[in-house]
This record gives structure tokens, sequence and C-alpha cells, in this order.
């Protein structure tokens, strides 16, 4: 009986087979890993389309939530929106809805008057510090704000509740891409117009 190796043929097409057998198992791991990459470029694709670059903390007040749609306008109002865009990181501790609609009667649309423009940017600057902070890492402490005069920040230990003055943080690190929004709720006074 004649074996197929007898054969010089048969010799070489296996040698052929053999080798491209093998080099198929050589470009597996090549196609397999240019696989995985061109799916890994898709996932960050996606990833990126998903978590665009953030806006800055005018405009989050206006889109992030719909718990500071008065602080939003309110802000448009006092014309700071460039200040709050700023590139410089801030923190503001920002009134809920409910906060405004605590006030005495009449106090916001009073403050929103042409005439009280200064005093309105006095109230809502003193909400609002430099530097990004987060739960994480405020401190208790006294904090400057732009409006010149002091926040004093209260941390309960372990992570508790932080106090800003006598409100309470009740939604916080809302990011933006200049800074933190920390929903409070109250709406905070400069101590030299509670005089």
């Amino acid at each position: 009986m004649l074996h197929y190796r007898e054969f010089p043929l048969v010799k070489k097409l296996t040698k052929l087979v053999s080798l491209a057998s093998l080099s198929v198992l050589i470009t597996l791991p090549a196609t397999a890993e240019l696989t995985t990459n061109s799916t890994a470029t898709q996932n960050t694709t996606l990833l990126a389309q998903a978590n665009p670059v953030r806006n800055n903390i005018a405009v989050e007040l206006e889109t992030a939530n719909d718990a500071f749609s008065t602080l939003a306008r309110i802000v448009k109002a006092a014309r700071l929106n460039d200040e709050l865009a700023t590139t410089g990181a801030l923190t503001i501790f920002a009134p809920t809805d409910e906060a405004f609609a605590a006030l005495p009667a009449g106090t916001l649309e009073t403050l929103l008057l042409p005439e009280n423009r200064d005093t309105l940017i006095k109230v809502l600057t003193y909400h609002i510090v430099p530097g990004k902070s987060t739960s994480f890492n405020t401190k208790s402490g006294r904090r400057r704000t732009l409006q010149g005069q002091s926040l004093t920040l209260s941390v309960a230990p372990r992570g508790g509740q932080i106090k800003v003055n006598s409100a309470k943080v009740i939604l916080a690190d809302i990011p933006a891409r200049n800074g933190t929004i920390h929903g409070i709720n109250q709406v905070l006074l400069p101590p030299d117009l509670l005089k």
C-alpha cells in the first residue's frame, strides 16, 4: 500500500497547508488585537459622546436641575452670567426654588427692581466662593465670598451634613466646567444687609 507521503506533490501540498495553518494562527492574535482596538476606539467615541464637556456654572444652573430655575432667572437679571462663565474655579451655594419661595412675600420682586440691582448682586455673590469645593474636600471654617464677606462652613464628622451659615446643602456636587454647584435650602443674606 502506498502512503501519501511518498508522492512529492502531496508532500509539497501538506507543507503548504501546514504553513498556511501556521500563518493563520500567527495572524489571529493580530487580527483580534485590531478588532479589540477598533472596538475600544468605538467605545471611547461613544463614551465621549455620552459625556460631553460640561457647561459653565451659569448654563448648568439653567439646564442641570429644575431646582434652580429661579436662581438662573435672577442671575440673568443681575447680568452675572459672564462672571459665572469664568474659567477660574468657583463654588456656588445655590438656593433652590423652594428656598426663594420661603422668602417673605415681595422680597424677591423688590430685589429684581432695576434700582436694587447692586443689592441683588451683593446677595448673589455672597453665595459664591473662589475655588472648587466638593463634599469630599470641604472643611469646616470661614470662606471669603466674591461679595467680600465670609461664610461659615460646618461639616459634620464622617461625611455628614454640610451647612453654610444656617443653610443645609441638600444637593451636593453638581459638576460644571468651571467649578461646583451645591444646592442649599435657604437664601443667604450678607451680614451687612441684615443690619
